[in-house]
């Protein structure tokens, strides 16, 4: 009765050392997969800024703006 306990106890042991080891490798992988979306969100924001910094220089001024929009329709 014992040796079977002993079995069964190990059998548990042995699935949760697995369990672990697969825990760890999709860990690893959403790490991976979290520095990638990292560095692809910080390239957006790097375009971004980029963009309107580009699109702020070439707006005319204020008081421009104000006369252009009057004579449009």
């Amino acid at each position: 009765m014992s040796l079977e306990l002993f079995n069964q106890l190990e059998q548990k042991v042995t699935d949760t050392v697995d369990a672990l080891e697969m825990m760890k490798l999709e860990n690893e992988e959403l790490r991976g997969e979290n520095a990638k979306l990292k560095e692809e969100r910080e390239e957006w924001s790097v375009a971004s800024t980029a963009c309107s910094a580009s699109s702020t220089a070439s707006k005319p001024p204020a008081r421009l703006r104000l006369r252009i929009s009057a004579l449009l329709p």
